[in-house]
């Protein structure tokens, strides 16, 4: 039985094709909620010049604790409120650079409670139940 690679929160990001620029940058309004854009140039199937509207969807930072010895990601930062984005720089088979993408739930850290910081009595006293049974 042959199982399908699950690519779900997965993605990648290679070099633009000659034939993609970026032209501008700037802001556009969506039903009140401002949005930051980048306006790309590229060619359609047909060979057509075509400008493409990408919206941000997040930003990364750099990573100085990632190596080539542990699994860290070399870029991670947030999308929305719940969910970070994460990068690791690859090599493909044909040598060509490129960033592996994955998106997952933000880390939550544990809450310790003020019950679990008291300190137990090693020596306690013995209880002495008066119950006949």
């Amino acid at each position: 039985m042959v199982m399908d690679y699950d690519n779900t929160n997965r993605g990648a990001a290679h070099a633009p094709f000659e034939s993609q620029n970026l032209l501008l940058t700037g802001k556009l309004d969506i039903d009140g909620d401002l949005k930051q854009i980048a306006i790309m140039e590229d060619t359609d199937k047909e060979g057509r010049k075509i400008l493409v509207v990408l919206q941000r969807v997040g930003c990364m930072y750099g990573n100085q604790d990632a190596d080539d010895t542990n699994k860290q990601p070399h870029y991670s930062g947030p999308i929305d409120d719940n969910h970070r984005i994460a990068g690791w720089r690859e090599t493909d088979k044909n040598g060509r650079k490129y960033l592996s993408l994955r998106r997952s739930e933000k880390y939550k850290p544990q809450v310790v409670d003020d019950v679990s910081r008291e300190t137990v009595d090693t020596n306690p006293t013995p209880v002495i139940d008066d119950i006949p049974f």
